[in-house]
């Protein structure tokens, strides 16, 4: 709003001027008085084009309960009770809450309003996860949830090894002659004898405990990873190239891939049979909810939308 200062007429300096225009307007020159005047006006505009929407309950009702609610939020917060006349303001404050919380409620002022809209989306899903949240299932829920869902939880191989490493810089073309007869000076080994002691130094770890085939590839590339994947254990084998030589590999120990036990993995599997559980229930209930309304999707987009799943339409799916 702009405002525009101009030279004052003379004229308008005498009592019986200044006196006039305030005789009809009635206008308070008091700021806080004209906010609320303005208002007022609005809120009647509102009520008037709003009709029964600007109904809003009357009776606002602080029961024991709440005062006991309100006692306790503040003895988790500050450590002890409410002295009384603190207790007194808690109350006061709960009642200008509700007052402006049910008014704005009255205005429609919830009204495509995003925050409020995803907050009230997140307590009615809330409700539906409280009369979850006591479910556990039996050890024949579980037992039949991981056999249904084995390819979740299968694990990937696993492969203990040793290797020693030849650099191509140090034995250039020479490397393959002699990483064989390193190979046959290893046999000769037990297969506990460590594998520090022979070969260069070219950054990569002497050996490796119970390792997938990814951490295998990641570390020494993937030829290496495809040859400890067949090679018969307790035998040195090789020499395998990789960027900067070859390796001498001798496997240890190898455990297959698969499902694990349930009793290895039972809280795992416990936690993904209750957010099965806990989706099916949304699900099944939002189901209810939406039966209460009719959907249309207007436009072109109407002829080509389905209405999305729950899952779907979660904030950050």
């Amino acid at each position: 709003m702009s405002i525009r200062v101009r030279a004052r007429d003379a004229s308008l300096d005498s009592p019986a001027s200044r006196d006039a225009p305030r005789r009809w307007l009635f206008w308070p020159r008091e700021p806080l008085l004209q906010f609320l005047l303005i208002g007022g006006a609005l809120f009647l505009l509102h009520r008037t084009l709003n009709g029964d929407a600007m109904t809003a309950p009357r009776a606002i009702i602080v029961s024991e309960a709440q005062i006991a609610a309100l006692e306790e939020n503040f003895a988790r917060t500050w450590g002890h009770r409410p002295p009384p006349d603190v207790l007194r303001g808690l109350v006061s404050d709960y009642v200008t809450e509700e007052v402006y919380y049910r008014s704005a409620l009255a205005m429609g002022l919830d009204r495509d309003d995003m925050v409020v809209r995803r907050r009230l989306r997140q307590k009615m899903e809330f409700i539906d996860d409280v009369g979850f949240a006591d479910a556990r299932p039996s050890a024949a829920d579980l037992r039949a949830y991981l056999n249904a869902h084995q390819d979740r939880f299968a694990g990937p191989a696993r492969v203990t090894f040793r290797q020693v490493f030849l650099s191509r810089t140090r034995h250039g073309d020479a490397v393959a002659e002699d990483a064989t007869r390193l190979i046959a000076t290893l046999q000769t080994k037990t297969v506990a004898a460590p594998s520090d002691r022979f070969g260069d130094r070219g950054g990569y770890p002497a050996s490796m405990d119970l390792a997938t085939s990814e951490e295998v590839a990641t570390t020494f590339g993937p030829t290496v990873a495809q040859v400890l994947a067949t090679a018969p254990l307790g035998r040195w084998v090789g020499p395998t190239p990789s960027n900067l030589g070859v390796h001498l590999l001798c496997v240890d120990r190898r455990e297959p891939g698969g499902v694990p036990p349930l009793s290895a993995i039972r809280a795992e599997v416990e936690h993904a049979w209750q957010a099965e559980q806990r989706d099916a229930i949304r699900r099944a209930n939002f189901t209810r909810l939406r039966a209460n309304f009719d959907i249309r999707v207007e436009g072109p987009l109407g002829t080509v939308v389905e209405m999305p799943s729950l899952a779907a339409t979660r904030p950050g799916m």
